[in-house]
C-alpha cells in the first residue's frame, strides 16, 4: 500500500500536474539558475512529475550536461526528446542511486 496522497490514476493527473507547472515553474526556473544551472551541468530532478522542468533543465545544461529526472510516474515525460535527459522510475524514499547520479 503507498502513502502518497494523491492517486496517480486519477484521470486528470495530466491536468492537475499541469497547473502546479503552471504555479511554480517560474519560481523554479529563477532559482535553478541561481543556483548555476547552465552548461556542462550534472542535475537530478526529484518527482519530476509531467516534466516541464527536467526538460528545462537539459535544455540548459545542453549537450555536455546531463540531467536525471526520478518520479514514480514517469508517464508523461516518454518521447521527450532530450538525449541528455535520463529519465528513471524511481522511489527516492526506498531506492538507492547511483553513487555519482
Amino acid at each position: 500500500m503507498s502513502t502518497y496522497v494523491f492517486d496517480q490514476a486519477w484521470q486528470k493527473e495530466r491536468d492537475r500536474l499541469s497547473a502546479l507547472e503552471h504555479l511554480f515553474d517560474g519560481a523554479s526556473r529563477r532559482l535553478l539558475k541561481d543556483l548555476g544551472a547552465g552548461p556542462g551541468k550534472r542535475c537530478l530532478e526529484v518527482g519530476c512529475g509531467a516534466g516541464s522542468i527536467a526538460r528545462w533543465l537539459a535544455d540548459q545544461v545542453g549537450e555536455t550536461g546531463h540531467v536525471l529526472a526520478t518520479d514514480l510516474d514517469t508517464r508523461f515525460l516518454d518521447g521527450h526528446g532530450r538525449a541528455n535527459l535520463e529519465v528513471r522510475t524511481h522511489n527516492i524514499v526506498t531506492d538507492a542511486l547511483d553513487e555519482a547520479a
